[in-house]
């Protein structure tokens, strides 16, 4: 268990890796002038359609489960004060991963996608000065329709990837991560070695201890997601109709705080909280916490941080608890 909490960004890198490679194969048949057409073919007639956009799901679910388990462990032990600029950019990616997963949600094009995508963006736009506008971009118009898919399907398979592949190369670089696992490598195979003393050197039995773990991580991972592929494919309702409303639409479970905590709100207030205030204290916490009165004792700072942390993180699976219940 602590080999898995100390390597939780590097199997969410996998997760991020098997969504990409599975979204690919998706897209060489998906169209987004009919989704739903094609989404059903895809289940029904290509080959390992279903079992590709099983695995596809369950590596986006695993990954926004890792991301949120990687982050609460930072906050817990404080990781954002090692590096700053590691956080910000970590805090960044993991929006731009939870809105890609709100866009991909759409293409399905089934009634409860449909409807979910129709109150997210309704909600959104309360957001003041700019929901409004957002919304508008997003949907190419005042409502969703069918031309909203390709809007949805350019911003999930163009833009948010490339910018989540970036601010990731950026969130490895600011922990020196890629070279020294690009030395550690060509130590391991013994190019390091030929080039600072002209020798090929074996590798000692450390390295390769730890190489052999770090590819059965890789082989546990992929069969972690296979079996969920295999034994809880996803399905699909019926095709979206905008007149007709179903009698209870949810978020993902990862939204759920969201969908609760607007109950318990204005709307405005809540919206605005969620949608603007807390994505900004999450991305500056380091800038918070730096900021704390210096007059307070480090162990008496440390101890308030961690009550607020802790006291945040229960209110946050409260909601998403009472959102699932409900």
């Amino acid at each position: 268990m602590a080999y898995v909490t100390r390597h939780l960004g590097r199997i969410g890198f996998l997760f991020f890796l098997i969504n990409i490679i599975s979204g690919v194969m998706l897209a060489f048949y998906f169209r987004p002038a009919s989704p739903y057409s094609s989404v059903s073919y895809i289940m029904e007639n290509v080959e390992f359609g279903l079992l590709t956009r099983s695995v596809h799901s369950w590596s986006s679910y695993l990954l926004v489960l890792l991301m949120f388990t990687h982050m609460v462990r930072g906050v817990l032990r404080r990781g954002y004060r090692v590096s700053e600029k590691s956080w910000i950019v970590g805090s960044l990616m993991g929006l731009i991963i939870l809105v890609c997963s709100f866009t991909g949600y759409l293409l399905i094009w089934d009634q409860r996608a449909y409807w979910a995508t129709v109150i997210g963006i309704n909600t959104m736009e309360t957001v003041p000065y700019i929901g409004g506008p957002l919304k508008i971009f997003l949907l190419g118009g005042p409502e969703v329709v069918a031309d909203t898919v390709g809007r949805f399907y350019a911003l999930h398979t163009l833009v948010l990837p490339a910018l989540a592949i970036a601010l990731m190369i950026l969130h490895i670089r600011s922990l020196n991560q890629l070279w020294r696992f690009l030395l550690d490598f060509m130590r391991r195979i013994g190019i390091l070695g030929s080039i600072v003393k002209g020798k090929l050197e074996e590798m000692d039995s450390t390295a390769l201890s730890n190489l052999l773990l770090e590819v059965l991580e890789v082989f546990v991972v992929f069969e972690i997601i296979l079996v969920l592929a295999l034994l809880f494919p996803p399905g699909i309702g019926e095709r979206a109709n905008p007149l007709i409303t179903p009698a209870q639409v949810k978020p993902e479970w990862y939204f759920l705080f969201v969908y609760q905590g607007l109950k318990y709100a204005p709307k405005v207030v809540g919206v605005t909280f969620f949608f603007v205030i807390l994505p900004i204290l999450i991305i500056s916490l380091p800038l918070i916490d730096r900021g704390l009165s210096p007059a307070l004792h480090p162990q008496k700072r440390r101890l308030l941080a961690t009550i607020l942390i802790l006291l945040a993180l229960t209110a946050l699976f409260t909601l998403t608890i009472l959102g699932w219940l409900a």
